[in-house]
C-alpha cells in the first residue's frame, strides 16, 4: 500500500509530534487544520524517506501496532519504535513544524520576511 497525498491528517500524529516540540511553535490541542496547514503537513511528511512516511501513516492512520509494522518491514518492534521516534523529532524541528503551525503559505511568507530583515541588517 502506498500513500501519496494526505487528505485528512491521521488522528494522534499531531499530538505525538507535539511531545517533541520544545519551541514557541505549538498547535492548540484538538485544533482542526486549515487547507494551508494540511498542505504544510503534506509537504513536511514528503521530506521524510518514503519508508518513514509510510510507517508513520501505518501507525497513526491505520492504527497498526509497532509489532504489525515491524512484520511488514521485516524488523523488530523496537526498531520500528526507534524509527518512528526519530521521524517525530524530525517533524517537530522548527524548520519543518512551522509549515504545519503557520501553514504552507504562512511559513513561506514568514521565511521571506526573515530573509528581508536579515538583508536589511547587513
Amino acid at each position: 500500500m502506498r500513500y501519496t497525498e494526505i487528505k485528512e491528517y491521521p488522528a494522534g500524529l499531531l499530538e505525538a509530534v507535539g511531545k517533541y516540540v520544545h519551541h514557541e511553535l505549538k498547535l492548540q490541542t484538538g485544533q482542526d487544520l486549515s487547507d494551508d496547514q494540511m498542505q504544510g503537513l503534506d509537504m513536511v511528511l514528503h521530506q521524510l524517506k518514503e519508508r518513514e512516511r509510510i510507517a508513520l501513516l501505518y501507525r497513526y492512520k491505520d492504527r497498526m501496532t509497532y509489532r504489525e509494522i515491524g512484520q511488514k518491514y521485516g524488523v523488530t518492534r523496537s526498531r520500528i519504535e526507534q524509527m518512528l521516534s526519530k521521524c517525530l523529532r524530525k517533524l517537530a524541528h522548527p524548520s519543518r513544524w512551522g509549515y504545519v503551525v503557520r501553514g504552507y503559505q504562512g511559513q513561506t511568507e514568514y521565511l521571506k520576511a526573515v530573509k528581508k530583515e536579515d538583508e536589511n541588517c547587513s
